[in-house]
């Protein structure tokens, strides 16, 4: 009996001591809406559209709806229509439902037109699945309407 009772007085002292150590250290929780964690470089947020600017001088997508990235897509969840020919291919459609997408970054990588981007979005919590359905125009909007700046 004596040996036991070595053996767990040594276990509780040293458990009391590791609880103590960390119940005086500094918490390294982050207090969510009053401060914003700060991605890294590498992190894969919401996929967003580029546009280029043409020789008359206006905003065109760079997307030629080649659909490259919708065969790339693991959950299928970009759909992709397309009219014209040739150099004046544009998308007629294109739309993406981030409920269903995993954020992989394949699409990006399939792109040969570099028209996807990976954001550093991370806050896209919504009331309705409706709302994680993106279509160009959404896609096109003025990028700071629906992506908030990170502060620390």
């Amino acid at each position: 009996m004596g040996l036991i009772s070595k053996i767990f007085g040594k276990d509780l002292l040293i458990g009391l001591n590791r609880t103590g150590r960390y119940g005086v250290s500094k918490p390294i929780t982050m207090q969510y809406p009053k401060e914003k964690w700060t991605p890294y470089p590498a992190f894969r947020g919401t996929i967003r559209h580029l546009t280029k600017e043409t020789e008359e001088g206006e905003t065109r997508v760079r997307c030629n709806a080649c659909g490259l990235c919708a065969r790339a897509c693991p959950a299928e969840c970009i759909h992709i229509v397309g009219e014209g020919k040739g150099k004046d291919r544009v998308p007629k459609t294109f739309v993406i439902d981030f409920s269903r997408c995993l954020y992989c970054g394949l699409c990006v990588e399939a792109c040969p037109q570099d028209a996807l981007e990976m954001t550093s979005f991370y806050e896209s919590a919504v009331y309705t699945r409706e709302e994680m359905v993106f279509d160009l125009d959404k896609m096109l909007e003025d990028y700071s309407k629906w992506e908030r700046t990170f502060k620390k």
